[in-house]
This record gives structure tokens, sequence and C-alpha cells, in this order.
């Protein structure tokens, strides 16, 4: 499940960016065999008074991501932040926005979704939460 924490000061991100965002960052991982509902975003407007770089206010977007689903290996790791990355940044760089990011990578057998651990990767299981878009019970 890859979590993605977006922090930025209030109102710097609409309604509609937000759902583009979330939108893009869902198609990254669909792409790459994941069921949907594996992929969730976060929005977190902090007060502008609340957000500080280098000890100075400033509006700037941090996204913080988890990687829980699957571990990218060293040597895809470029590729995993450019995909990654590509889901937001051509939307920040139009709006003259700066961003900062990086992903974590947690050991898939510490993770559950409705009680339930997940299916191994590309299996029959995965398949059928892939369809149903939700957890459901699988063998």
């Amino acid at each position: 499940m890859p979590l993605h924490r977006i922090y930025s000061p209030v109102g710097t991100l609409s309604s509609e960016e937000k759902a583009l965002i979330a939108k893009n960052l869902t198609a990254v991982y669909v792409e790459r065999g994941l069921p949907p509902f594996y992929v969730d975003v976060v929005f977190l407007d902090i007060p502008k008074d609340s957000f500080y770089v280098g000890g100075e206010q400033r509006t700037i977007v941090r996204v913080v991501s988890q990687h829980l689903a699957r571990t990218t290996p060293k040597e895809l790791y470029q590729a995993i932040l450019d995909r990654v990355e590509g889901a937001f940044a051509p939307l920040f760089r139009e709006r003259g926005l700066e961003w900062e990011f990086h992903i974590e990578q947690h050991e898939r057998e510490l993770w559950r979704i409705q009680g339930f651990n997940p299916p191994p990767s590309g299996s029959e299981g995965e398949k059928l939460w892939r369809e149903k878009n939700r957890a459901v019970p699988y063998e």
C-alpha cells in the first residue's frame, strides 16, 4: 500500500489539483499491477505560520510517501522516484511551487488491510482484490 502524505500551507492546492494529484498517483501503482484501493493520498493543509524551511516561513509542498505493498530494488530507485514525482511535479512546476519529496519502504509482513494479510504479489488473491477494489477473503 503506498501512502502519500502531502503537506502544504493552507490554500496552496485547490480541491481540483488535489483530486488530479490523487488520480495521477493512483495510476502510477495501478500500472504496476496494484489494486487501486491500495493507494492512499492524504493532503495535510498546514497553517501558513506553521510551515518553516530553514527556520523561515516558506510556501513549499512536502510529499512523504511510504511503500508497503512492494519493495523497490535499489537499482530501480531512480525510476520509481521519477514515476512518483511525475504524478505531481508538472503541476507544481507550472504553478511555480517549490517541493521536496521522499519515499520510505517498509516490510510487507508488517501490513494488514481489514484484518487480512495482503495476498502475495501477482497472485490470484491479489487479482481478486484488484477486481473487487477492496480487501476480501482469498485462498
